[in-house]
């Protein structure tokens, strides 16, 4: 695997390139805390396209910055889409990369071929609390300063993380690393950072977008009231599909998951 670093005028960008020459390429982001690495099991499926799988400022081995807000983490992955400037890019986002890749189509969508976001936070939950306060985030601010190794991050994930480490002991443990690799910051976004105008977005996306939505008792993160507003804007380009899955479609309902990818390319 191919790794490599961008400049972007803001920060040191880490990403993968596969080293394959296609007609239309994969651009991926990944969510929450998580690097390219996340991708790594659709990358080996689709190694037949062009595939480009990007860390998102401050995750992994890519450069720290100030603040993490939708801004300022979306600009310089913008950057990265255009210096490589292939001629049918398409974006695929998961979670927090959804709402990465929402942005990106709203701000660049003329340059883009189709977009995929799965599972985009679209809810209340976040117009109401900070993300140190959801979730994991309070807890792992507390355990994460004392982590002075990888082995700490892994014993505190066996530790708050019992049934994890029993069925998935390794992903547990990557997961692990993955946070530990994390700027802390990302775990303090104040109240807002993370609450996107999908509506308006929505509203003004001219690029074929594909948004698939978790099940909302299972674990997804697209409130009722965000997709009936968005299904009530008509807008030809977009289309829902919906998972009877919880928030990671592409895990749970990977079959499925993979023929909207296909959908999507050879629209």
């Amino acid at each position: 695997m191919a790794e490599q670093m961008f400049k972007a005028s803001s920060v040191d960008l880490n990403f993968y390139y596969n080293d394959v020459k296609s007609e239309k390429a994969l651009f991926l982001i990944p969510g929450g805390w998580g690097t390219w690495r996340g991708w790594s099991e659709l990358i080996e499926d689709f190694n037949d396209h062009a595939i480009y799988a990007i860390s998102p400022p401050g995750r992994g081995n890519s450069g720290r910055i100030g603040k993490y807000d939708l801004t300022t983490q979306v600009d310089p992955i913008i950057e990265w889409i255009r210096a490589i400037d292939h001629p049918k890019p398409y974006i695929l986002g998961h979670s927090y990369g959804a709402l990465f890749g929402c942005e990106i189509a709203h701000k660049i969508g003329e340059h883009l071929s189709g977009v995929l976001l799965e599972d985009p936070g679209w809810t209340d939950i976040f117009r109401t609390m900070s993300i140190s306060e959801w979730g994991p985030c309070p807890e792992l601010l507390k355990a994460k300063p004392k982590w002075k190794t990888p082995t700490d991050a892994i014993e505190y994930a066996k530790t708050s993380n019992p049934e994890g480490w029993e069925t998935d002991p390794i992903g547990t443990i990557l997961d692990a690393i993955t946070i530990y690799e994390a700027d802390i910051n990302i775990l303090k976004g104040e109240k807002g950072d993370l609450v996107q105008d999908y509506e308006s977005m929505c509203r003004e996306l001219k690029v074929k977008t594909y948004i698939a939505r978790a099940n909302i008792d299972k674990g997804g993160m697209i409130d009722q009231t965000a997709i009936d507003t968005i299904r009530e804007l008509n807008n030809p380009y977009i289309e829902v599909h919906e998972f009877d899955t919880g928030h990671g479609i592409r895990e749970e309902a990977k079959e499925k998951y993979y023929e909207l990818v296909y959908r999507m390319l050879e629209a």
